[in-house]
């Protein structure tokens, strides 16, 4: 299994982010290929608190019934939040 680490660089080539550090919602719920070890079932390993892509970057993370932003808001606000959809 990659290490949220590995896993973090892997969206980062996926998602492009700017120099500000911004990029496109990505659907991580059907991807296929290189990226397919990006897909989630409930949370991501690889944006909790803590991991390499929080570290470096605020994170939006779409769930089915909330959405968190972690440049205003605790991780813990999106658990119970229904599965995650977009990062």
């Amino acid at each position: 299994m990659a290490t949220d680490k590995k896993l973090g660089q892997l969206f980062e080539r996926l998602a492009q982010p700017d120099t500000k550090g911004y990029s496109e919602k990505i659907d991580v719920t059907s991807l296929t290929g290189e990226y397919e070890a990006l897909n989630v079932t409930n949370g991501s390993n690889y944006t909790r608190e803590g991991s390499y892509l929080d570290e470096k970057y605020f994170l939006k993370k779409y769930y089915e019934k909330y959405t968190l932003d972690t440049k205003k808001e605790s991780h813990s606000n999106g658990i119970g939040k229904g599965k995650l959809k977009y990062i």
